[in-house]
């Protein structure tokens, strides 16, 4: 992060990004913040996007201010929406040559939370006093330039997002369902390498299943076909390699290698 420099008299617009509600304010610098329009609430939807730039658009195009610049914090996911929509709806602003450049800038939420610490009294936050912190961290010219990745790499983050999320339902469900497992048959699943390494004196279990339970066809036949318990045992060996082939499961001895 490289400090940058203001020009004096520049509009600096501050918003507080919210899950439902934004909340943006408008200062004027010239070596200290001079209020321009108090701090506002605003839907988070594109509503509430018209409502901002109904408000801020007037402010750009008065000639009062010789550039402009906007900045929230860089935190979870609730700003992307509008970082699309900023960039979208002042891009010919951004541009080098415009009237009022607009520049629009990123800040890490511990500036935010340090510069509150600095100015405020009293330990307290509100809505208000976030969007003041951002706009001085933005007048000491602290934050990094926005970057909004291209259409095709969001999507690949989002698809990406969406994969750890699913793998982390998925291990969740299976600890849930290997503890099923342990209630109907106690005993069915273990792993026998780390059994002897823990009770070298005691004989090792012979489990149904040894390693990667849940990835193992036989406890699925068994979950699926024949998940009462007494009832595996009724059945015996014979009958449930019969139970196993009935249903395409591999079971039974190995048949011997031709010579």
């Amino acid at each position: 992060m490289h400090p940058y420099a203001i020009t004096p008299g520049t509009l600096i617009v501050a918003l507080d990004i919210g899950k439902n509600v934004h909340w943006f304010g408008c200062y004027r610098y010239d070596g200290r913040l001079v209020e321009v329009l108090p701090p506002r609430k605003v839907r988070s939807d594109s509503a509430g996007f018209a409502q901002f730039t109904a408000t801020v658009d007037p402010l750009l195009a008065a000639g009062r201010f010789p550039a402009a610049l906007f900045g929230n914090e860089h935190t979870g996911v609730y700003h992307e929406p509008w970082a699309w929509q900023l960039d979208e709806h002042y891009r010919t602003q951004m541009q080098p040559g415009a009237a009022c450049p607009v520049t629009y800038r990123w800040l890490n939420p511990l500036l935010t939370k340090q510069r509150q610490a600095e100015t405020a009294v009293r330990q307290h936050t509100s809505d208000r006093t976030v969007g003041q912190a951002i706009a001085a961290c933005l007048a000491d010219g602290l934050g990094h330039p926005a970057q909004l990745l291209a259409a095709d790499l969001t999507q690949l983050r989002e698809l990406v997002r969406s994969y750890d999320q699913l793998s982390r339902q998925v291990r969740h469900l299976g600890r849930l369902l290997a503890a099923q497992v342990d209630r109907l048959w106690p005993g069915a699943v273990a792993d026998v390498a780390q059994f002897r390494r823990a009770h070298p004196d005691l004989d090792p279990p012979t489990p149904i299943v040894a390693t990667h339970a849940l990835d193992r066809d036989r406890l699925a036949a068994l979950l699926l076909h024949c998940p009462n318990p007494h009832d595996a045992l009724a059945l015996g060996a014979a009958g449930l390699i019969h139970l196993f082939h009935d249903h395409s499961y591999r079971a039974g001895p190995r048949p011997p290698k031709p010579s």
